[in-house]
């Protein structure tokens, strides 16, 4: 068995490697990435600092991921 663990590992070494960097990756990069797209899109409808009164959100609304429709976004 050690043997086998010898020969591959340059493999399993990269292996861990690419799942260390994935998984920073999503854990770290992927929420503020997803937000600022979110922010993006808010700040493009009304503007940077300004508060904007939409429409109450329903099944179609999509601003905000599965909105809850007993609150007011604002």
């Amino acid at each position: 068995m050690s043997d086998v663990f010898k020969r591959n590992w340059p493999f399993l070494v990269a292996a861990l490697a690419i799942a260390v960097v994935v998984h920073l990756a999503s854990v770290v990069a992927l929420p503020r990435l997803i937000m600022g797209r979110v922010l993006a899109a808010m700040s493009h409808s009304a503007g940077v600092n300004t508060i904007s009164y939409n429409a109450r959100p329903s099944a179609r609304s999509r601003m905000v991921v599965r909105p809850s429709p007993d609150l007011l976004y604002a």
